[in-house]
């Protein structure tokens, strides 16, 4: 009989979740470890933020527990029909790499991006750097989790992410409608039922420092991890989204075409449509110059060919008249430059 902890929930609020986790693996053979136990254990690592190892011994092994969680980590969850969408901004974050100053209000950090379900359970997530808008990061935020928001037909938003322009991309790429919740026109603190859930939300992160520190690293890992990956400077600014950069880049005659270690092109890996479509632009430029460069290559190759072979005949058959060499060079020479001409016409893309 262990003793309780402040994480723990009871049995009976157990029973009601005991047929999901049961779910999520086959039961092959009798079960030796207590689920319920199993399961206060990993609330105890999400709330008191400690590491696996370091579990009350009156736990079960940190390993099975981890091993559980890792399980239930992968349970896949019913979509939702209705979102929240709201950020939240912190001046601290300690966890985070990158860092950016908001000129608005003055502070330093990073924003969290969420949204949840109507029972305030989160299906989206972006972090970003201070600066970055909230309208833009929102729209990155929906676009990365497009396949788990498919089924969404209404996003219920603050005014902080008021105007028709987030409105259309929103339905653009998932199809769904924006509902603008407003704030009474009093002035004064009045709790919203709809708005309120995702703040709720936010407080069941906060007290959950495990996870929530976890997340922070783990945006910042995949991205990192993205770039690592035999990675130009052009993939690295379509990861970020670096309209700028890119476009210096490209004048500077990057290679739009390159590709990572896993056959991706910076193209592939932006997500603004605009950019997007500046790396197209880029490309078709890129195969033209290419298509121009080898078909001058080749037919300056077949020429020089045709007038070695013009010249060596010019002095074999010397002795047999001036005239019907240079004409035999005339010809060769002709049809050397037809060649490298028809060359660069096969070569050349279709740019209509």
């Amino acid at each position: 009989m262990r003793k309780s902890y402040p994480s723990d929930i009871s049995r009976e609020q157990f029973e009601k979740i005991r047929p999901i986790l049961e779910s999520s693996k086959k039961k092959t053979r009798p079960r030796k470890l207590d689920l319920y136990e199993v399961f206060c254990a990993v609330l105890y690592v999400l709330k008191s933020c400690c590491q696996w190892r370091m579990l009350p011994k009156d736990f079960p092994k940190w390993e099975n527990i981890y091993y559980y969680f890792q399980i239930w980590s992968k349970k896949n969850r019913e979509k939702p029909s209705l979102l929240e969408l709201v950020l939240k901004k912190t001046s601290w974050r300690d966890t985070a790499e990158e860092k950016g100053y908001d000129t608005g209000k003055k502070i330093s950090g990073i924003k969290r991006h969420i949204a949840v379900d109507t029972q305030g359970l989160p299906h989206a997530i972006h972090i970003t750097t201070a600066e970055a808008t909230d309208r833009s990061s929102a729209v990155k935020m929906v676009k990365n989790a497009k396949a788990n928001l498919s089924e969404v037909k209404n996003i219920l938003v603050d005014a902080g992410y008021t105007g028709e322009n987030f409105a259309t991309q929103i339905k653009k790429t998932i199809g769904a409608t924006v509902e603008v919740i407003k704030r009474s026109e009093l002035h004064t603190f009045v709790v919203l039922p709809k708005r309120w859930v995702v703040e709720r939300s936010f407080a069941w992160l906060e007290k959950c420092r495990r996870f929530l520190e976890h997340l922070v690293r783990c945006v910042v890992e995949s991205k990192t991890h993205k770039l690592l990956k035999g990675s130009t400077p052009l993939h690295l600014a379509a990861v970020y989204d670096c309209t700028e950069i890119v476009e210096s880049l490209l004048k500077e005659g990057k290679n739009p075409l390159s590709k990572d270690i896993n056959g991706k092109t910076p193209r592939e890996l932006a997500t603004d449509e605009s950019l997007i479509q500046i790396f197209r632009v880029a490309e078709i430029k890129q195969q033209e110059y290419d298509a121009t460069k080898w078909g001058t290559v080749s037919g300056g190759s077949t020429a020089a060919l045709g007038a070695t072979v013009a010249a060596t005949l010019f002095a074999t058959v010397f002795t047999i008249g001036f005239l019907p060499i240079v004409g035999a060079v005339a010809a060769i020479t002709t049809s050397a430059l037809a060649i490298g001409g028809a060359t660069y016409m096969v070569l050349k893309p279709n740019t209509e």
